[in-house]
């Protein structure tokens, strides 16, 4: 049988640069392309292949370009490997040693400044939340509150319903 299948063009990451900063982002949207077209992109030779395809400048370019060359074998077969070997090495490559403990620290520093929004702390609270490695959002709920401004506490506090998770 003939499948039909068509690719969902929404979302294609964006052109990746080695920039160490946006490679956490890069590989997510790699992710979530591949997810929402898991019909079409069935091995790991194709998603090895979709996110290289988007590997084309400055640093980036050369490490997809060493990995090209690792491929090729002498008999003309191309074998890159696991796609889970893949995002580990690219991980290793790009995405910052420190990145965990950096995340941890700016986590005990985190604060809500005067023109941001609650829905902004939160945001920023929850990608420092999943950066840090630490596994139960609930235990760090003070951190949370702590960092919100003076007049929300307050208005926390004095509410009577005090927050033990974060929701």
């Amino acid at each position: 049988t003939t499948t039909n299948a068509k690719e969902i063009n929404l979302g294609k990451p964006n052109s990746f640069d080695g920039n160490r900063d946006k490679a956490r982002t890069f590989i997510q949207q790699c992710k979530t392309y591949l997810l929402i077209n898991k019909h079409i992109y069935t091995t790991d030779l194709l998603k090895i292949c979709f996110a290289l395809q988007f590997m084309d400048e400055g640093e980036a370019a050369s490490w997809a370009l060493g990995k090209h060359v690792q491929a090729e074998k002498k008999d003309g077969s191309v074998e890159y490997g696991t796609y889970k070997d893949f995002i580990s090495d690219f991980e290793k490559s790009f995405i910052s040693v420190d990145d965990q403990n950096r995340a941890r620290t700016e986590l005990e520093n985190i604060t809500q400044t005067e023109n941001m929004t609650v829905y902004q702390y939160n945001t920023n609270f929850k990608a420092l939340m999943a950066r840090s490695g630490y596994s139960d959002p609930d235990e760090h709920c003070h951190k949370f509150k702590n960092g919100l401004r003076a007049g929300i506490q307050l208005n926390i506090a004095q509410s009577g319903n005090l927050p033990t998770k974060l929701e």
